[in-house]
């Protein structure tokens, strides 16, 4: 048995293993699907290239181009854009939730897990474990799990969708929906409750401990400001008061009016 696990967040292929039983090979697997529509795929002698993954016809075109004979008889011969395609078998007879197995007699290139998401647009996930066999017994792994994983993303509504991100976001924060996902495939994040910060690195209670303090010193200063404040003008409002009173100028009251030029004498009228 060749076990290989992946450690891929959110809706996964989670592990594979592959098993010759006389003429027959075993191959299971386990996965998580959430909400999401599980396709398995197996392809005859062709390598994986980036398939197409916004239409309902790229499922036909993906089981066409592999060659997966079981996956083109539970589509149909042509694509049908109406399909129910939970009614239909598309993990190769096995209906345990969470898990497959399956005996065959081919030797698969890859084993390739599609999650398809339907609501609120067609999208089309997947994971894949590429295989190299050796004679008939002898199963090498040739690389390491690879694909396209979803992540669990909060929806206005408050449903979680699983859906591809082209972007990453801090430990303590989670995917939410944003419109311009479908052009660019980046993912708006936002905090968790109880973190804040550009990154989503401080917790609440100590930012507010933080805030606390500073406020305190805050008050702690100014209380001390005050008091020493407090004397120096209980002081200043004693010399002032203390001070003499300046003597105010009064002026004179006269009872005469002067007018005087160089020619004209002296004229000099009397006020009653």
């Amino acid at each position: 048995m060749f076990p290989l696990d992946s450690s891929t967040r959110g809706v996964h292929f989670k592990n594979l293993t592959a098993r010759v039983e006389n003429d027959w090979i075993r191959l299971s697997g386990a996965y998580e699907a959430s909400d999401l529509i599980p396709v398995l795929l197996f392809s005859v002698g062709v390598p994986w290239v980036e398939p197409c993954v916004k239409h309902i016809c790229c499922l036909w075109d993906i089981a066409a181009r592999y060659r997966d004979h079981d996956l083109l008889t539970a589509l149909g011969p042509t694509c049908d854009e109406g399909a129910n395609l939970t009614a239909r078998d598309l993990m190769k007879g096995s209906s345990s939730p969470g898990e497959w197995s399956v005996q065959t007699m081919i030797h698969p290139s890859f084993v390739a897990m599609l999650f398809l998401c339907v609501e609120p647009a067609f999208y089309i996930f997947y994971e894949i474990v590429p295989m190299q066999w050796i004679g008939s017994s002898t199963i090498h792994w040739r690389s390491s799990w690879y694909g396209q994983p979803c992540h669990p993303v909060l929806y206005p509504d408050g449903r979680q969708v699983c859906i591809y991100c082209a972007n990453s976001k801090p430990d303590n924060a989670v995917f939410v929906f944003s419109a311009n996902w479908f052009a660019t495939f980046q993912c708006q994040w936002t905090c968790l409750p109880g973190y804040v910060g550009p990154n989503c690195d401080v917790a609440v209670d100590l930012a507010l401990y933080a805030c606390g303090g500073v406020i305190a010193a805050l008050c702690v200063a100014g209380l001390a400001l005050c008091a020493g404040f407090g004397p120096r003008r209980r002081v200043v409002e004693e010399v002032v008061d203390k001070a003499p009173a300046k003597p105010v100028a009064q002026a004179a009251r006269s009872e005469m009016i002067v007018f005087k030029e160089n020619s004209i004498p002296d004229i000099r009228i009397k006020l009653l």
